[in-house]
């Protein structure tokens, strides 16, 4: 089953707002992956996302065109293993330490599932800027990161003087204008 992802860094609100639309506008179940300890998951109503936010403890958001298995959270796949054909949304965190890196991706073969990816990612390649240097802040070595999204929000974060961090703990990301 192929896999299309994509990185970006964007504010818990604006990945919130961008999430609330996607459900309404193309008819999207969703859950919400904690993962602890202890591990949790629950499905929300999509029809309360007009007042939707990501909780702050929240890690993943699991977008499905049906409703989502909630039965098998035990696994270390957690309600992934009952729900293999997604969109899955990795939340970067948003705090103190800075502000983390985000991955949307969907695994899927479904032709209608394939098609709604293919909304999300006009969307978001739309709304978001593009292309940022990656810095391993253990080595100093830096690279060009032309693929790498970025919002208005993530952007406005790094313009403060505030960190943007990478999925692993040693990058950090800068934004050019």
């Amino acid at each position: 089953m192929p896999t299309r992802s994509i990185q970006f860094h964007a504010t818990r609100s604006e990945v919130s707002e961008l999430v609330a639309r996607w459900v309404a506008q193309l008819g999207l179940w969703l859950a919400v992956e904690y993962f602890g300890p202890p591990y949790r998951a629950e499905r929300l109503d999509t029809e309360m996302l007009t007042e939707f936010a990501i909780p702050d403890e929240a890690n993943r958001l699991i977008m499905s065109i049906s409703p989502v298995n909630m039965g098998t959270e035990s696994t270390p796949l957690g309600i992934l293993a009952s729900n293999p054909s997604c969109i899955t949304l990795l939340v970067g965190k948003e705090g103190t330490e800075g502000l983390g890196e985000s991955m949307i991706q969907a695994s899927s073969d479904d032709p209608q599932l394939l098609r709604k990816w293919g909304v999300v990612r006009r969307e978001l390649s739309a709304a978001f800027r593009r292309g940022c240097r990656v810095v391993n802040v253990a080595t100093g070595a830096s690279s060009i990161s032309a693929g790498h999204y970025y919002s208005p929000g993530a952007k406005t974060w790094y313009d403060q003087g505030r960190i943007v961090l990478g999925l692993a703990p040693n990058l950090r990301y800068e934004f050019d204008d």
